[in-house]
């Protein structure tokens, strides 16, 4: 365990953090998320529709489990919104993504 500091918009921040914990701060206008090193990030804007992403590389372990997961901001259930199989992440319906939206893993 950690003990951070961070300060965002003059307001401080005092966390404590496990290795493998996800810090998320809510502030007025703005959600910061802060990940363990040696996280990785992929982003996507999926065509309408799309359901079926492929990852740059895949997760190992306890990763799948740990993944973090949004769309729009929204962060989304591991096995109730999305698996992770292989490099493969496929959105569960009653998704429905469109171009419009953002898709954001943490893993």
């Amino acid at each position: 365990m950690s003990e951070i500091e961070i300060e965002i918009d003059q307001q401080v921040f005092e966390v404590t953090q496990e290795s493998s914990q996800v810090i998320e701060i809510n502030t007025s206008s703005v959600i910061y998320r802060i990940f363990p090193a040696g996280s990785r990030y992929n982003f996507f804007t999926p065509a309408d529709n799309q359901s079926v992403f492929t990852l740059t590389e895949m997760p190992a372990g306890d990763e799948i489990l740990l993944s973090r997961t949004f769309v729009n901001g929204q962060k989304l259930k591991i096995f109730d919104n999305y698996t992770i199989i292989g490099t493969q992440l496929t959105i569960i319906l009653p998704y429905s993504l469109l171009t419009t939206d953002s898709l954001e893993i943490y893993y």
